[in-house]
Parts: structure tokens; sequence; C-alpha cells
């Protein structure tokens, strides 16, 4: 070789090394257009080409980490992450390299639970501040926003979303504007508002066009426009989009996505009647992911294939596949879908007669649901949970209601109702740690096994009980039905109901005998009875009809074989709308004129009352509130930013209703809060230490939000108190008080809950420590509360107990009056009916 042609690839070498782009560089470039695909080869050649670079090391393996993330276990990978952050030292001393940390976790934890992601983008969003780095401080409120929607705050997801992508217009950040145009798009589509769904969709792929090689091609933007041209019912376009988006796959080796797109398509044609191809597709997808082990992806294409073979009649292939769903989705760490996945093999198995296998499973899917919803943040996550949970313990019970089984099936609603009392108690409580939650879910992850869900049940729950009072400990354990029958009165039956289809059911309970009744009316109709007698009675109403045939419905078949007079009640559903009292028999006359009645949130917090001291006769007699000015408050504008209604109007009445309630049950030993002496700060100081409360104030019920229910106290600015004393708030001051009035509207109305009865103010008082609680349906006259607890008051006095003297006084209204039962069926016992405050 000559000297000059030596000297010529010497030169060659040099230039091309001038001209090769820093892989790390490349990767982070495209990586700024969310390209992470095409990012991808160049983080592991980065990586590679690290050396000693430690920093260059990381920089490339966080990078690899995220281009990779769907063909990873998220709970390790973020269990992963969160370590290098915690102990890393490159990661404690690098802001710009914990902010990309930071990101990258971020996007993971989004996947698994919007709580941490959360957590990582404030975080980020500090980082930015600190730094003045505009471009992720927008992008971090952004990413911000995403995470209010699926938390259910779509007014604050909106304002932050929009607001980035303006941001973004503004510093020509292309990138942001393609994810956030996007973004909305499919959050549009999502709402089935496909026409302006498409059209944000379309702008995204007008800048991914205009700024190539950079943008890439973006398969979740195409995805977006798949969804929103089928909601148009343009679907030749979405096939050729869709056909498209495989061939782009597959020439570029995607097979996570060509694996999503024959989810996506699958999903598509099985909703469109089309089974045979929706089986095709599924089948590729699980093949794929199979073959890929991509475990998120195996997961679902293995719970799509077996609801395709359960439309086809193969319940034994559906059970298989359906199980093959479950403990994959328990391995992907995809938790929040396993509640419902296990119960649908639960379902399949008592299809098949495999009733012992379904028992076990029912058990599985409630721990399942019980682990997640202690750990949920999202509005919609907990809804759909509660949904969840409603409808695997009715069917849990249904599968021994129908066969006679009375002790299995209590104990199934008692189980179920004890969780009423856990969300009060965990509305007041800590979260469990992030690291916590992860280390969890990461066992689980790698373990595969749903036995083990039983084991980190029982750690959350023992990490969560921690702080509590033994009584708040005792009272979310269900008790056995013989012991509940111990402590029953021979005058008593315990009632408690399950609304289910096609034949609701009540488990009647004595002292000596335990039967299921079958009751002649399922849970749709006995709902719709309920609502419109309830919307009467609220209305001034009074609907003899109705009354009738709910008492034909629900009190009927039980009086029919039980003589006992004292009914409490633990009510299901619908049924919390409406007082029993008001329903009338055969002989046209209430119940309430024949029977004496409380209400109980289960026969278990019923047994625990009934073994709690009564509170020491030396202890402070009588705590009333009432007289507040509403009208001339500040509470108005505070009450508006926690989503309160605002116009309230005073209650004239309240204060002498107090008063006399004093010198009925306590005079010369009553401390009175009247007026502007009612605010929140003074009844938090003084409440703990009093036998009997009285609350003549308004009051709130949350119907989505169980946990701010309210009692509509004073502000106070100095203590820096709002003056909505809520449920968690409640359960905290732990106020062991023998009895409490809560003498405003709405009081005992909250989120209807299903087999877990109904989350308000009164649960919050019992979970506090109360023994008994009087609370209102709906708003109460001034003039029949004022008459109707002067009678009650005077009951009391005479040595009678709460159920007893409440019962009296309203007998008295209706025999001196003939007063219909809007007047005085609103106020009802809840907790320990059989105490004597005297």
């Amino acid at each position: 070789m000559t000297r000059l042609a030596v000297c010529t690839l010497i030169l060659c070498a040099v230039l091309s090394a001038q001209q090769a782009p820093d892989p790390l560089l490349k990767a982070l470039e495209l990586a700024d257009f969310y390209n992470w695909a095409e990012a991808e080869p160049w983080f592991e050649k980065a990586k590679a080409s690290a050396g000693n670079d430690s920093r260059k090391a990381l920089y490339a393996e966080l990078g690899f980490v995220r281009a990779t993330m769907e063909r990873r276990v998220l709970p390790e990978t973020s269990e992963w992450l969160a370590t290098q952050l915690r102990q890393n030292p490159l990661l404690m001393g690098d802001d710009e390299l914990r902010l990309f940390a930071l990101m990258v976790k971020a996007d993971i934890d989004f996947e698994i639970d919007v709580r941490p992601a959360r957590t990582d983008w404030e975080e980020a969003r500090a980082i930015a501040e600190r730094r003045k780095d505009s471009k992720w401080l927008r992008r971090s409120e952004g990413e911000l926003g995403f995470i209010y929607f699926v938390e259910g705050d779509v007014t604050r997801s909106t304002k932050s979303v929009v607001g980035a992508l303006v941001a973004a217009k503004q510093a020509n950040d292309i990138g942001a504007q393609i994810r956030y145009l996007s973004g909305i798009g499919t959050g549009l589509t999502m709402i089935r508002n496909h026409q302006a769904g498409l059209d944000r969709i379309d702008q995204a792929l007008a800048l991914e066009a205009a700024n190539q090689p950079l943008a890439g091609y973006n398969f979740p933007v195409r995805e977006g426009r798949v969804m929103a041209l089928l909601g148009l019912g343009r679907k030749d376009e979405a096939y050729a989009l869709g056909a498209e988006l495989l061939e782009q796959a597959r020439a570029r080796g995607k097979r996570v996505k060509e694996c999503q797109l024959f989810l996506v398509l699958g999903k598509h044609f099985r909703d469109e009647g089309n089974k045979q191809q929706a089986v095709l597709y599924f089948t590729q997808a699980r093949d794929l992911a199979e073959a890929g082990q991509f475990t998120r992806l195996l997961a679902n294409a293995y719970n799509a294939l077996a609801l395709a073979r359960l439309e086809e009649g193969n319940k034994t292939s559906a059970v298989e596949l359906a199980m093959k769903a479950a403990r994959t989705t328990q391995a992907s760490g995809d938790l929040y879908l396993l509640p419902d996945r296990l119960f649908t093999v639960a379902q399949l198995q008592v299809g098949l007669g495999r009733i012992e296998e379904a028992k076990g499973t029912f058990e599985a899917a409630e721990e399942a649901a019980t682990l997640v919803r202690d750990w949920a943040t999202s509005a919609q996550t907990r809804v759909s949970l509660v949904n969840t949970m409603s409808s695997l313990y009715r069917e849990h019970f249904l599968l021994y209601a129908r066969t006679g089984d009375v002790s299995n099936a209590f104990r199934v609603l008692e189980t179920s109702r004890a969780r009423t009392m856990r969300e009060v108690i965990l509305a007041s409580d800590k979260m469990l740690s992030e690291e916590k939650i992860s280390s969890l879910r990461s066992t689980l992850a790698r373990s595969g096994e749903i036995a083990d869900l039983r084991r980190a049940q029982a750690t959350v729950a023992a990490d969560q009980q921690s702080s509590w009072t033994d009584v708040q400990r005792r009272i979310v354990q269900p008790v056995d039905l013989a012991e509940i029958q111990r402590g029953l009165s021979p005058k008593a039956v315990l009632l408690e109901y399950a609304l289910a289809e096609p034949s609701s059911y009540c488990v009647a309970i004595t002292k000596t005998n335990a039967r299921i009744v079958q009751l002649p009316m399922g849970a749709k109709a006995l709902t719709a009875l309920v609502t419109q007698y309830s919307d009467a009675l609220k209305q001034k109403k009074t609907d003899n009809r109705v009354a009738e045939e709910l008492y034909r419905v629900l009190l009927a078949p039980v009086m029919e074989t039980t003589k006992q007079r004292e009914l409490l009640v633990s009510r299901d559903g619908a049924l919390h709308l409406i007082p029993f009292e008001a329903l009338a028999g055969p002989d046209k006359q209430y119940a309430i004129m024949s029977h004496d009645i409380s209400y109980i949130p289960s026969a278990s917090t019923l047994r625990l009352l009934q073994g709690l001291p009564a509170k020491q006769r030396s202890a402070s007699a009588f705590l009333g509130v009432g007289g507040l000015q509403y009208d001339t408050s500040s509470r108005p504008q505070i009450a508006a930013t926690r989503g309160y209604e605002t116009k309230l109007k005073n209650l004239p009445g309240s204060a002498q209703e107090v008063r006399n309630a004093a010198e009925s049950i306590a005079p010369g030993r009553a401390k009175l809060l009247l007026g502007a002496d009612g605010t929140e700060s003074a009844f938090k100081r003084t409440a703990p230490g009093y036998r009997i409360i009285h609350l003549a104030v308004h009051g709130r019920a949350n119907s989505l939000y169980p946990d701010r229910a309210a009692l509509v106290l004073l502000p106070d600015a100095v203590a820096k108190e709002d003056g909505l004393l809520d449920a968690s708030e409640i359960v905290q001051l732990r106020i062991a008080a023998d009895m409490v009035v809560l003498s405003a509207c709405d009081t005992a109305v909250g989120m209807l809950l299903g087999q877990d009865g109904v989350a308000n103010l009164s649960r919050a008082f019992l979970a506090g420590g109360t023994r008994t609680v009087i609370s209102t349906l709906w708003a109460a006259n001034d003039i029949s509360a004022t008459s109707l607890l002067k009678r009650f008051y005077a009951e009391l006095e005479s040595g009678k107990d709460v159920a007893h003297s409440l019962t009296a006084a309203k007998r008295d209204l209706i025999k001196t009056f003939r007063a219909p039962p809007y007047f005085w069926a609103p106020y009802i016992v809840e907790g320990l009916g059989g105490l004597r405050v005297q």
C-alpha cells in the first residue's frame, strides 16, 4: 500500500470519527421528542462506549430503562430506580441527572400507580424551579396535569395540560407539543368526543411530519387516531391505519407495538360482533407476548381470550385462560386489574359447579381488592374498586345464601360491612409509604402466587393499624354468628339485608335462631321503590302505597315467623335512604307503632359497642352547639375552595333546641357553644371530655368522597380552622361519648357502598369511639325537630334507653298531632340503641 493510500485511509477515519454523533447526545435528542423507540439503540451504544465515565454510563442506563420499559416488569424496575435515587451519590449530587432519573421513574410509576408518579413529578418540578429550567418546569406541569385527570380532578388537569401546551408553543418545544396534543386528543376520544380528539391528534401528526427524522414514527399518536376514527364510524380509514401500524411495527422489529395493536383491533372486532376475527387478533397477541415475555400484554391477551371463549360457551377453556390472566396480572405488577380478573375466575368456577375452588378464589379476589384499595389515591380507582368489591361480596354471599349456609353467608356480609368502618378510619389515617407499596408490589410480582395476597394484606393491615386505638382495630374485625347471638337480647331480632338479583335476602338472627329469608324483589326494582319513597319524604309528601309495598317486601317475610319487637337493622345499598319506622303494615299502621327500631353498621360493630365501657359519671355531662350565624361568617368563601355548597341559611331554632336539651338532661352541668362561640377549634378542644354531645348545625354529605362529608361550624383564622369538621377529623378526635346527636341534615347519608353500607358522619363518630349516634336522613323542620327532641330528652331523663326514648317521642308526635312521617322519621338511632345515658 502506498503512502498516499495510507494517508487517505487515516484521513477518512478521522473525518468519520468527527462526523459520528456522540451516542448519548443523539439518544437524548431523540428522547426529547419522546421518540424512545429510535433512542433505544443509541442509549445501548452509549452504555457500551461509556468506559470509566460513571456519569455517562448511568445516564445511558437510565435512558435505556425508559426506552425498554414496555418489556420490563414495572414494579421491580420502579423499586430499582427508587433505590438509585436514594443511594446513588451521582443522583444525590447532580440535579440534571436526578431530574432525568425522576422523569424515567415517573413514566414507569404512572403505569402502576399515580401517587408515586405525582411525587416524582413534583420533585422534578422543584428541581426545575431551582435550576430555572423552563423546559422541564412546563413539562413537569403538563405531566402532573395527566395525573390530575386520572385522579378525577378534570378542571385542574385541563388547566395544567393546556397551560403546558401553550407554553410549549411559545418556546417552540415541538416534542412537548406533540405529546400534549396527542394526550388531549386521546382523552377527548376516551370521553367520546371523537371529532375534537381527532383534530388534536391530526395536529400532533402534522408537527411530527414537519420535524423528521427526530420525531420518528409515533405509534401512540396513531393508535389514538385509530380509536378516534372507529368512534366516528370511519372504519375503512381506521383499518388502513391499523394495517400500516402493523407493517411499521414488523418492519422496525417493534414486537411490543405489534402486540398492543393486535389487542386494540381484537377489542374493536369483539365489540362489532365479529368474534372470529377478534379471537384471531387476541391469539396473535398472546403468541407474540409469550414469545417476547411481555408480561403485562400477555395478561391482557389471556383475559381477552377468556372472555371470548366464555362468549362461545366454552367455560372450561375460559376459566383456564382467566386464571392464567390473573396469575400473569399479578406477575406484571398491574394489581389494580387483579380483583376484577379473580372475580371473573370465581364466577366461571361457580358456573362450572367447582364450588370449593370458587370459594377460595372469591377470598383471594376480596383480599386483592382490599389491598389495592388501601393504597389507591385516584378517585376513579377508588370508585371502580368500590363497585368491584360490592359485586364480589354480593356474589360470594349468594354462593352460600342459595344453599342455606347461614354461618358462611353471615360471615361474608360481616367481612364486607367491616370495610365501611375501615374506609372511615383510613380516610383519617396516613397513607402507606410509597416505598412500602413499591416493595409489596414487587414482592407479589416476583412470587406470582395468588396465595401471597393474604400475607401482603396482613402486612398492610399491621402497618395501618399500628396507630389505631383498640376500638378501631376491633371495629374492623368481623365476629362469628355464635358470638353475635350471645350478645342479643331475647326481645331483639337482628336483620341484615343484602340486595341482589333476581331476589334480595335478609339474614334474620335471634338469640336462639338464625335463618336466611328470601325477599320477593330484586335489587333494581327495590332500589327504585326505595328512591321513590325517599324522594317523597324529603318533599314533605306521604306515599302510603309505596310505604305498604316496602313493608311487604322488607319486613313482612321476616315478621311472619318472628315475634320480637326490637329490630336491629343492618342495611344495604339504597336501604340506607329510608327509615324503616315509616313503612306501613297491612293494618295501615307505621312500623314505629309496633316496633322499636335502631340501625347498626354491622352485627360485629354492635357486639363491639356492647363491650365498650360507659363514660364515667364524673365526666362532663353535656356539650351543645347551635345558633350559628352562617350568613355573617367567612365560611362560604372557604367552603367554595373545598367543593361544598356555599349558601347556607341560619338555623333560627337551633339555639333553643340546644338549651332545651341541656336543661332537660344536664341542668347546671352543661357547656354550650352558641353563636360566635361555635367554632371548629372550640369544638375540637372541648368535645372529647363529654358524655353527651348535641350538634344543631348544618351537615353536608359528599356522594363521591365520603371522607369529605362535614359538619359545618364556624371558622377560626387564628387557629387555622376552616369551620368544616369532616369525617376524617372526627375520627381523629376519638370522641368516646355515650351519645352524639347530629341534629343536622344529611348526616346519615353518604356514599352508597353496596354491601359495604354507607360511609357517613355518624359512622365517623362510631369509629372514633362513640357508642350511640342519632342522625338525620334529610333536613328536619325546625319546629318539629325542637318538639321531637324535647320529648326525646324527657324520655331519656326518665331512664329509658336511647332507642326506646326516640321511639316514644315519635309515637307521641303521631298520637298527639297525627304527624306524618316527614316530620318525625328523619331522626334515626345508629349504634348501641339499648344504651341508657342517665
